[in-house]
């Protein structure tokens, strides 16, 4: 008769034990904040937004130079603004606008079907003066969903 009333009985959870781990674990990070608070802090130089303070040596008024744009056509010929500059001009005047303009950029741009081996030796040349700021520019070409749309219409 005993083991059936044991049977019955339900199980109960006790809260008291959890209760007293929980305020133990959180006494414990309240005290080690409280230590580690006085410990002597590492001063840090944080970057700043640029939008929250404008830059004092920046002049907004001045407008960065224009880029020269260097063009490779289907001939394999170097243009500049539509006429066909041979390779040491090229080469001078973007190194004299790269010289003078710190912030200048030169543009490399070459025909979809100018030679890729001139467009890499010209790209290679220029950047003897400055491989930061020569910037070889590509198009887009249109994505397959859109050349079969071009097609139906």
């Amino acid at each position: 008769m005993k083991r059936a009333k044991l049977q019955k009985r339900s199980p109960e959870v006790n809260l008291v034990p959890m209760i007293d781990v929980l305020m133990t674990i959180l006494i414990f990070f309240v005290i080690l904040t409280m230590v580690m608070g006085n410990q002597k802090k590492i001063d840090v130089a944080l970057p700043q937004d640029p939008s929250s303070s404008p830059a004092p040596s920046v002049d907004p008024t001045k407008q960065p130079p224009s880029p020269l744009v260097v063009v490779v056509n289907p001939e394999g010929q170097l243009t500049v603004k539509g006429q066909v500059v041979a390779d040491e001009i090229i080469l001078a005047s973007a190194k004299e606008q790269l010289s003078k303009h710190p912030d200048a950029l030169v543009i490399l741009t070459g025909d979809a079907a100018a030679p890729y081996a001139k467009i890499l030796s010209t790209m290679q040349l220029l950047q003897t003066f400055d491989e930061k700021r020569i910037v070889l520019a590509l198009e887009k070409s249109p994505t397959p969903a859109t050349e079969s749309s071009d097609a139906e219409n």
